[in-house]
């Protein structure tokens, strides 16, 4: 097979994968209309009616949403942080289209992404670029973000709350602000996933307090030390204790606390959850029902 013939597939079949995430990104994107006059995106984070968008879209306590069938709905600001650029809507519905939450910190220059918003009234629209920065590589805006994402691609006002997914269609940054032509910035998801678990009340909690660490010839290499286990938690029911070493929660590796939280913050309280723990040198398997965190 020549260059010539080559060349012609390769392509299609980049592009026909780049369409099917791009209509599963979409399926997940709602605008966010606040009551206070803002205008923007926001990218559906559990199943249950929580959306997460900017701050800066979310003015007020309340806001409407209206999602990718058309359906609208009235929503609550039930967590905001100014410093992150991050608000919490929750709507009164279930059943929605929750887009997956990828691991921010293993994103890599030159990385695809794609971003989908409504820029200027243009409902849904999908933009790609690269993977420009990130973290302490980032210089200029005004975002408190030791792990800002900024992608080399075309956003513009109405992009703001919207999803930054890698070429897997996974969630690995909220779109935030413009910093000149073609560079934007996104405030990455596993800092969405910390912001939920301090501060969003309703969401699923395990109880407990750990640190990541290294597994020299276990197959998941790394995992979560639990170091504290919170009197009357979910932990404490499932017979965790401190010691234990958290391998994976329904498979899904949590090789760090940024990973537990990503998982832990995307699943709804209530529901049986399998760990896969370390204790004494010994793998085990335990079930653990996540609560919903308290308001403070």
């Amino acid at each position: 097979m020549t260059t010539e013939t080559a060349t012609p597939i390769l392509s299609g079949r980049f592009s026909e994968a780049a369409a099917r995430i791009a209509d599963g990104l979409r399926r997940g994107v709602t605008v966010v209309r606040a009551s206070r006059g803002g205008h923007g995106a926001g990218t559906v984070w559990r199943a249950d009616g929580l959306v997460i968008t900017n701050n800066h879209v979310a003015a007020g306590d309340h806001a409407r949403v209206i999602f990718a069938d058309g359906t609208e709905a009235d929503a609550h600001v039930i967590a905001r942080d100014p410093g992150v650029d991050l608000a919490a809507l929750q709507v009164d519905t279930d059943g929605l289209a929750a887009l997956p939450a990828g691991d921010s910190a293993a994103l890599r220059v030159g990385q695809l992404v794609l971003a989908v918003g409504n820029p200027f009234g243009e409902m849904r629209a999908v933009t790609a670029g690269i993977i420009s920065a990130t973290g302490g590589g980032i210089a200029g805006g005004t975002l408190a973000l030791r792990e800002a994402v900024q992608a080399n691609i075309t956003l513009r006002p109405g992009n703001s709350g919207g999803p930054l997914a890698d070429s897997e269609g996974r969630v690995i940054g909220i779109n935030s602000m413009v910093l000149g032509p073609g560079v934007a910035i996104a405030v990455p998801a596993n800092t969405v996933a910390r912001f939920l678990a301090e501060r969003a009340p309703g969401g699923a909690v395990l109880g407990i307090a750990g640190q990541p660490v290294e597994l020299p010839g276990v197959d998941e290499r790394a995992g979560v030390l639990v170091s504290e286990v919170v009197d009357g938690s979910a932990a404490e029911a499932a017979g965790l204790l401190p010691g234990d070493v958290l391998l994976t929660i329904d498979g899904t590796p949590t090789a760090s606390g940024d990973a537990l939280l990503r998982t832990i913050t995307t699943r709804l309280p209530g529901e049986p959850r399998r760990l896969a723990i370390l204790r004494g040198g010994v793998r085990r398997e335990v079930t653990v029902i996540p609560r919903a965190r308290e308001a403070a």
